[in-house]
């Protein structure tokens, strides 16, 4: 029996029309499933492969998956889903999804990164309306301890830390006036965590990033900024560089903020984020990160001069 899977960002009449006239049409030997973005579930970091399933189906069902309506809210999750069905040798239209550029959000790099062979956390992310009826199965399979991040905030602002299936209802249902989606990792016992800022093929600056505080359902991070400490990047382990910059690579940033960790008593490394336009501090006596910046410029324009005259 093969089946056809129709994607969309909202059920109506009209699509439930389409839908069953292509059933119709494809006859007994097929099947064709409606289903909405939001049903969607993804599970990534374990394994080589991806995880994704709709509806209660695997992905891998299906012979065939068709985009039908997007709409703007699903944009990145569309361009996940094609990443992960290039992976899995799937089919389907329109195959432009599959270069969703620079509106991809944070899983969507994860994904990337997860798919080029880069040791990210335990990951899954699924609508908010999934959530409820699959809050056993995350922390299942990520564990007694569920970090839970707000996929639109940056800064480290809104990430959560779930010690049990209650938890789950107190996640904010607003942040900034629209509505708050999370994704969710495994926790992981960090040892050291580094910040790393990689222009195009080497680590300019590196320093260490403020311990958090896991006590309550809102994990903390009040260290304050004069208090972190700038190493000199000969000091990172060539492990961690060249994982930082390949990943920055991976998803083509120039400038990168690679946030990077190594766990307790395992020694592995995890890539937890990579930031495009990473913040600075900008006090040049306290922090390399301005003159460094202003250094890569420096040679990038006399590369670009080079070049011109070379024509």
């Amino acid at each position: 029996m093969k089946k056809l899977l129709i994607l969309i960002d909202k059920k109506g009449e009209t699509n439930e029309t389409m839908a069953k006239f292509i059933g119709d049409y494809l006859g007994e030997n097929s099947i064709v499933f409606l289903s909405e973005f939001s049903e969607l579930v993804f599970e990534i970091g374990k394994g080589g492969t991806p995880m994704v399933r709709v509806g209660g189906k695997n992905i891998k069902d299906f012979a065939i998956v068709y985009f039908r309506r997007v709409g703007h809210d699903y944009l990145s999750t569309a361009g996940t889903l094609a990443l992960c069905l290039d992976k899995l040798g799937i089919k389907y239209f329109d195959t432009k999804f599959g270069n969703i550029g620079p509106s991809a959000d944070k899983f969507t790099s994860l994904t990337k990164l997860f798919l080029a062979g880069i040791p990210i956390p335990h990951t899954m992310f699924l609508w908010k309306k999934s959530i409820t009826p699959n809050v056993g199965e995350i922390m299942r399979k990520l564990g007694n301890r569920v970090i839970a991040k707000e996929y639109g905030t940056q800064g480290n602002k809104q990430i959560f830390i779930l010690k049990r299936i209650e938890d789950f209802k107190k996640l904010p249902v607003k942040v900034k006036n629209r509505d708050a989606e999370f994704l969710f990792q495994e926790f992981i016992d960090i040892d050291r965590e580094y910040r790393l800022l990689v222009m195009k093929d080497k680590i300019t600056v590196a320093h260490t990033k403020a311990v958090r505080d896991y006590s309550g359902l809102r994990v903390r991070d009040d260290t304050p900024a004069d208090n972190l400490i700038f190493i000199n990047p000969i000091e990172i382990s060539e492990n961690l560089k060249k994982t930082a910059v390949r990943s920055a690579q991976i998803l083509g940033i120039e400038v990168a903020g690679v946030d990077i960790c190594i766990e307790k008593g395992s020694g592995k490394v995890y890539v937890i984020e990579v930031n495009r336009g990473p913040g600075f501090w900008h006090d040049p006596e306290k922090s390399p990160e301005l003159p460094e910046l202003a250094k890569f410029f420096e040679r990038e324009l006399k590369i670009n001069d080079k070049n011109k005259k070379s024509q």
